[in-house]
């Protein structure tokens, strides 16, 4: 039950306390009435088990008996066979750490963390129950029953030493007993106190190519060990390194994940979504568009880092974001163009086109699938899709005139919100769309209330 390290370190630091001047309460007399015996320097002592199995305390030669050889803060803690002696021999005999204990309410308010102790509120086999004027050690814990030993009560037969080993409630161990109740300091190497929740904090998003901080909070407060081990569900969307900096690799998304380095299996998640490096701004007209057809599958970028929001859509592109939106996956007759052939991205999605009197060749025998595609077109070919409708709005537009061939679907555009005119009275009927315009006026059409 020895923790060499953190022997080491307790040694050390009770060498470090030994050389300062510490300010503790004044305390008069013990906290147990009746006369207690002062037990003589290098006198063998055991406390008998009292019939509780597994539970026999024998300091017997420990340098705990030898009052003379015990650093002194004050005069109640080794005058005789008080608590806090008690605890220091305890301690020692547990984890063969010579431990300087003062009283319950210094112990729990500065002297655990000076040790390297940690404290906390659940008993546990091993810890030390600290009172403002009292401390007894908890040597099992069996459900809400908690067997705990403890020195200075006159209570307990003299040929026990005064100090006695008790089935107690958990109620009644943290009850006021010698003051009021303060929590317990875990001393034993079995007694750390395990993560039980990992919050991951940090920016949900971080763009293809671009870094930023993920931190972990471990809780409790007074874990023991409070470091985390990352990982990442899809390193090919998001990489993690050990001091929690990630960093994203393509556009998708990815669970960030810390795990408690204690054994304790305890995990805390966040997931990460890896932008386009090219659409990064919330506040820009197309960023939620191309989010949702990429999430849906409508469209990808022009690569596992870029969208390309201001490149031109092609007739071929525009024909399949449609089909992938509302074709369900339908496979119409071949359209018998000859510049669209089985093996072609957009041929399914052409032959959809035709079929249901969405989009017409450029001419009697061509699609023109590679040809950028312009906005009089992209806009009638989601007003057929969408079947037609209101277009009681007279736009006037000066490069629309009646009778055009995108004359309704312009109209009906502006009447529903989809899109307006790129100057005024104009609406750039022959100017090439982007592919950020055509999410756009796809997820408008799609969403729309």
């Amino acid at each position: 039950m020895k923790n060499k390290v953190l022997r080491t370190f307790l040694v050390a630091g009770l060498t470090a306390a030994l050389t300062i001047t510490v300010s503790v309460p004044e305390m008069s007399g013990y906290i147990f009435p009746g006369t207690v015996n002062t037990v003589e320097a290098a006198e063998n002592y055991t406390i008998a088990n009292n019939g509780l199995d597994g539970v026999t305390i024998d300091i017997s030669g420990s340098p705990y008996t030898d009052f003379a050889g015990i650093p002194t803060w004050g005069s109640y803690a080794y005058t005789g066979e008080g608590c806090a002696w008690f605890a220091s021999a305890r301690v020692r005999e547990l984890t063969g750490l010579g431990n300087t204990i003062y009283d319950g309410n210094s112990w729990y308010d500065w002297v655990y963390a000076q040790f390297g102790f940690t404290r906390g509120t659940e008993p546990k086999a091993y810890s030390l129950a600290c009172y403002t004027n009292h401390i007894a050690v908890v040597e099992k814990v069996n459900g809400d029953t908690l067997t705990i030993s403890e020195g200075g009560r006159s209570d307990v037969p003299a040929n026990a030493g005064h100090c006695g080993i008790f089935e107690v409630s958990r109620a009644e161990a943290e009850s006021s007993r010698a003051g009021d109740f303060l929590g317990y300091v875990y001393f034993g190497s079995n007694c750390k106190v395990a993560a039980s929740a990992i919050s991951v904090n940090g920016n949900s998003s971080v763009a293809a190519g671009s870094s930023t901080q993920m931190s972990a909070v471990v809780a409790p407060e007074e874990a023991t060990d409070k470091s985390v081990t990352w990982s990442s569900s899809n390193p090919s969307v998001t990489s993690i390194d050990e001091n929690g900096i990630i960093t994203g690799v393509s556009q998708g998304t990815a669970v960030i994940q810390a795990t408690a380095n204690d054994g304790s299996n305890t995990v805390g998640e966040k997931t990460i979504q890896v932008l386009f490096n090219d659409v990064t701004d919330p506040s820009s007209n197309y960023y939620d568009a191309v989010y949702w057809a990429v999430n849906k599958g409508i469209t990808s970028g022009i690569s596992p880092t870029s969208f390309g929001p201001g490149k031109y859509c092609t007739r071929g592109q525009i024909i399949t974001f449609l089909y992938r939106a509302l074709g369900n996956g339908e496979n119409a007759p071949d359209a018998g163009f000859a510049d669209n052939n089985p093996g072609d991205y957009w041929y399914k999605a052409v032959n959809w086109a035709a079929a249901h009197g969405i989009a017409a060749g450029t001419g009697a025998n061509t699609f023109s699938p590679n040809r950028s595609c312009t906005r009089g077109e992209i806009i009638t070919f989601l007003y057929r899709a969408a079947g037609g409708g209101s277009k009681n709005v007279a736009c006037n537009f000066s490069d629309v005139k009646n009778g055009s061939y995108c004359y309704d679907a312009v109209n009906w555009a502006v009447a529903n919100g989809i899109t307006n005119g790129t100057a005024p009275g104009a609406f750039g009927t022959d100017n090439f769309c982007t592919r950020s315009q055509a999410v756009v006026f796809l997820s408008r059409i799609i969403n729309k209330p």
